[in-house]
Parts: structure tokens; C-alpha cells; sequence
């Protein structure tokens, strides 16, 4: 997705469930991101200029359809239980030692709330969206490896609850 990358410093980052009927957020765990950063990808807008017969500017011009926003974050966690979490797929232990298994076929959809608060107190907040992760096992930055995880945020089903929302930063 072509458009804006807007990268925020975050001190804390929640990842749980949400409740369809009521709204809720559903065992919210804080997890770990690598350099304690996330960015925000917002897509380009389409315009389409509309022209008035023998004018060189456009009379106005329509906008089609909203920014999509995505946030992009990579996870520290890569233990069996987490790949198992973001990747699909099941995990077994064997003396002690987990083991993650990757799925056959198709995963399902992985849908997630996610609240992160940033450096300046503000709260980025997705009650509901679909997560997408892939391994980055490259061993860069010191032999870590990490999950690139992409959460797009979907409709709530609820009107009065926000796909997507940004609170102000907190006044010193």
C-alpha cells in the first residue's frame, strides 16, 4: 500500500480479543516490540478532478473512498507459543521443549484488538482488525529475529465504536 509512513515511539503495546456483540476487549496481554516502535501506513486517497467546458482548472474535485490505515510492528517474542499465536498453527511439548508446527491449508482470518500507548501519553487504538505476520529469521541487528506483524483495522459491527481512533497526547 502506496502512502504515508508515520513512525511512532511507543512505551506500551496491547494485543487481545474482541467481543463482537458487546464491544469488549478480550484477554489483552502486553507484548513486547522490537526498538519500541510502530508505524502507521496510511494509503493515498483517490480525487478524481471534475472539469467545466473550456476552464484549465477543475471545478472541483471528488474524493473516492477513505484512507486505509495500517500498523506495522515487529514482535520480539518467536518462542513456539508465539509463532503459534500470530502464524497459525499448533505447538506441542516434548521434554520440556515447545515446539511450533505450521499449519496445513489456509490459516483463518487472526482477528485482534490493539491499544498502543506512545511516548507522549496519546492512544492508538484498533478494536477489531486482521493481523498478518511473517518470520524475519535473517539474523541481523545481533543474531535477533522477529515477526513483522500488519494489523488492518476492520468494521466493529457496532456504530458507536470506531474502527480506528488517535487520542491527543497527554498535557504536562
Amino acid at each position: 500500500m502506496a502512502g504515508e509512513v508515520i513512525r511512532f515511539n511507543i512505551t506500551k503495546l496491547r494485543i487481545g480479543g474482541f467481543n463482537a456483540t458487546t464491544g469488549a476487549i478480550v484477554d489483552p496481554v502486553e507484548i513486547k516490540v522490537i526498538k519500541n516502535t510502530l508505524d502507521l501506513v496510511e494509503s493515498d486517497e483517490t480525487t478524481t478532478p471534475i472539469y467545466v467546458y473550456g476552464k484549465k482548472s477543475p471545478a472541483k474535485t471528488l474524493r473516492s473512498g477513505d484512507n486505509i490505515e495500517e500498523v506495522t510492528f515487529n514482535v520480539a517474542d518467536t518462542s513456539a507459543k508465539s509463532l503459534a499465536f500470530w502464524l497459525g498453527g499448533t505447538t506441542t511439548t516434548v521434554d520440556l521443549v515447545d515446539t511450533y508446527h505450521k499449519p496445513k491449508g489456509n490459516v483463518p482470518e487472526k482477528i485482534v484488538y490493539l491499544e498502543a500507548t506512545m511516548d507522549d501519553g496519546s492512544i492508538m487504538l484498533i478494536p477489531r482488525g486482521t493481523s498478518v505476520a511473517k518470520k524475519d529469521f535473517k539474523g541481523r541487528d545481533n543474531d535477533v529475529f522477529f515477526l513483522v506483524v500488519k494489523i488492518t483495522p476492520t468494521d466493529t459491527g457496532i456504530p458507536l465504536i470506531s474502527d480506528f481512533s488517535i487520542s491527543d497526547p497527554v498535557a504536562a
